[in-house]
């Protein structure tokens, strides 16, 4: 039997097993914003037609919207379809990194180049995922970000929540070894030391019950972590 190649094709991939998350495909991308376009140019004609009366609300209601996605690492279009925004080291983006994606690097920066440019930078940059092997835009690669989807509900961890659970920070690659035939990947956020949580025993039961609650891990994590938990009181 011909030996097994390395897992690693793009970043998504490296880091989670395919019933969890894959790159997000032009396509689906591409919906998100048309969507999102839909709900501002539905949104923008009925300020026209009442004369501005709904269009602060409108505005108002849209803002609420996008302050709640980006908490998931999501915009409104990226939450209807299912899909996050991943950071570098392996994470759902929070709410912060969302707003200097989308408002700072994707809004800012690449309108003062796309003017500069005469609209060609928006144009080049818009398509560099149909080409890149992450799938990624340009603005993508100056934020240091990946589009996610997850076919099954799945939602990733930040960081900040890998580190409330007493796990590493990062999800580090998964590499199969080449002269074996692959096995069945590991789970994506295996427990690896960390320091010590600064937080008190009864709190951390207390986030991880939240954490688990919200479907963010499995009942397999929760009861091993738990059970560790527990141990410690």
């Amino acid at each position: 039997m011909a030996a097994a190649s390395v897992r690693i094709e793009d970043f998504v991939s490296s880091r989670y097993p395919p019933d969890q998350l894959v790159i997000a495909g032009p396509g689906r991308r591409l919906a998100g914003y048309l969507i999102e376009g839909a709900i501002w140019f539905v949104g923008i004609l009925l300020g026209i037609i009442t004369v501005g009366i709904l269009l602060i609300p409108f505005f108002i209601g849209y803002l609420v919207w996008f302050i709640f996605a980006a908490i998931n690492g999501q915009t409104p279009g990226k939450q209807l379809l299912g899909m996050y925004i991943m950071k570098a080291d392996g994470t759902r983006a929070g709410g912060g990194y969302v707003w200097v994606r989308e408002l700072l690097i994707k809004g800012l920066v690449t309108s003062l180049i796309t003017m500069a440019t005469f609209g060609i930078f928006w144009i080049v940059a818009a398509l560099w995922c149909l080409w890149d092997r992450d799938r990624q835009c340009l603005w993508d690669k100056m934020a240091s970000t990946y589009i996610a989807w997850s076919p099954r509900g799945y939602k990733p961890l930040t960081a900040n929540e890998l580190q409330l659970m007493g796990m590493a920070r990062t999800v580090e690659p998964v590499v199969a070894p080449p002269s074996a035939v692959a096995p069945p990947p590991p789970p994506p956020l295996a427990a690896a030391p960390s320091p010590p949580n600064s937080q008190s025993v009864p709190d951390q039961l207390r986030q991880l019950a939240r954490l688990h609650d919200e479907g963010i891990i499995t009942d397999e994590e929760y009861e091993s972590r738990r059970s560790e938990l527990v141990k410690r009181l």
